[in-house]
């Protein structure tokens, strides 16, 4: 009777610690279930914006190819536009150099018509 006097307390001992322990083990599964929730919010995230930026550079891409193509066709007229003039110089640099043999008269005669003839097709450079 003794002894039953002393059992009776340790059980209600065992039965508080075992009440405490579940009551861990549920913590502890919440635990984990956040944690799994938390680890998926952050993939999710990290997914999302792996695309917007993914996105963010084809278009920054898409706008350089775009912009260095306009400038590479305004180049290419540009030199275009220089060796069409270059061309007509060659030209009248030939023209001059065959009247060069003939008179003096003539000869000025003949740049002055040249030069009237070729000056108004020849574009303005800058």
């Amino acid at each position: 009777a003794k002894l039953q006097g002393h059992v009776e307390p340790l059980r209600k001992h065992l039965e508080a610690v075992q009440k405490m322990k579940a009551k861990e083990e549920r913590r502890m599964t919440e635990l984990k279930s956040q944690m799994k929730s938390e680890l998926a919010a952050v993939a999710s995230e990290f997914g999302r914006l792996t695309r917007f930026l993914a996105e963010e550079q084809a278009g920054l891409e898409r706008r350089l190819r775009e912009m260095h193509e306009a400038q590479l066709g305004r180049a290419g007229a540009a030199a275009s536009r220089l060796e069409e003039q270059a061309a007509q110089l060659s030209r009248l640099l030939a023209e001059a150099q065959e009247r060069s043999q003939q008179g003096g008269l003539r000869l000025l005669q003949d740049i002055k018509e040249t030069f009237n003839r070729c000056v108004p097709t020849l574009p303005v450079t800058q």
